[in-house]
């Protein structure tokens, strides 16, 4: 309960089938024009919905989505950083369950150089952002979180999905186990 930040994790519904929304026709614009890193769609996110049944939070790389029972909960909420953007649908056009991407506003300083952050030796693209696997939990200096919201991302995109970490605050995870939000935390340790 002294924990203040925590790292939230959530399903990753396509990672067993090996795809992204980009395989499944949703467009992207921005980013690195190498390898894509920072792209945000531009419209719908389109995937195969049936891997999206009984999720309320899914990690979809590059993006966040949350089902519209978890938005309206947040809406009412008085948690901030955070906003909604483009509709999630099937790519054929059959019936889904309402989702929508979860926009993250605060991104949070470099983590402390005490995090364990090993760059991955392999150069897969030809551009200069490299894999990062992050190896320890996340770690700032207290000050660098003196302005931090309760949705937060790390300004690092990380492991190999190479997205950014989600740190929100305990009154955020507070909030969705009052909601009955699955979801895995690991705690943010504050220097």
């Amino acid at each position: 309960e002294s924990v203040a930040f925590f790292k939230m994790i959530a399903s990753v519904p396509l990672e067993l089938e090996g795809t992204v929304p980009a395989d499944y026709g949703t467009i992207y614009k921005g980013g690195c024009p190498v390898c894509q890193l920072g792209a945000v769609p531009d419209g719908n996110i389109l995937v195969a919905g049936k891997f999206f049944k009984n999720k309320q939070i899914c990690f979809i790389p590059p993006d966040i989505v949350v089902s519209g029972a978890v938005r309206d909960h947040l809406l009412q909420s008085d948690l901030t950083g955070f906003h909604f953007g483009n509709r999630v649908r099937d790519y054929k056009n059959r019936p889904m369950g309402e989702f929508v991407r979860w926009e993250i506003d605060s991104i949070l300083p470099p983590m402390s150089k005490t995090a364990w952050l090993h760059p991955y030796e392999f150069r897969e693209y030809e551009c200069e952002h490299n894999i990062i696997y992050q190896r320890s939990e996340p770690q700032y200096e207290k000050e660098k979180m003196e302005n931090a919201k309760d949705f937060n991302l790390s300004c690092e995109y990380l492991d190999n999905f190479r997205m950014q970490n989600l740190i929100i605050s305990r009154k955020a995870k507070e909030f969705f186990k009052s909601i009955g939000v699955r979801a895995h935390y690991e705690p943010v340790t504050l220097l």
